[in-house]
């Protein structure tokens, strides 16, 4: 009941729905490239494919999370505080920028130096 009586309430459910199939949305076309089948044969071969999708997956997220962090700080240098409104509606599950038909790199060195120099997060 609370759902149809709360208009932000609905508000904030559906915002985090929508965060959900971002993320789905993004294993979805890397798992697929768009071509709607698993190449494997054996379970054991699909499991690994599943685990090396989780580990893509996560390493983009990564890769987003530290640049949208980048971002806000940098707009929050020059421009003051986010209301947290408006964060909310950040996700990290983006995938304009990704090529599911090329080859993954990801710059370890340069996660690194952002680390050691205090430009974002830890790495646990």
């Amino acid at each position: 009941m609370r759902y149809l009586a709360d208009e932000a309430y609905r508000r904030r459910i559906t915002r985090q729905l929508n965060k959900g199939e971002s993320l789905h949305s993004l294993r979805r076309d890397l798992s697929f490239a768009h071509e709607g089948a698993i190449r494997r044969r054996h379970l054991d071969q699909q499991t690994e494919q599943a685990l090396c999708l989780s580990l893509v997956v996560n390493a983009i997220i990564t890769f987003n999370t530290m640049y949208l962090q980048l971002a806000l700080d940098e707009y929050v240098q020059r421009h003051g505080p986010v209301s947290p409104e408006v964060l909310a509606h950040l996700s990290p599950a983006l995938m304009e920028h990704v090529n599911p038909y090329g080859t993954y790199t990801f710059p370890i060195d340069e996660v690194r130096d952002l680390v050691a120099t205090g430009r974002c997060g830890r790495l646990s």
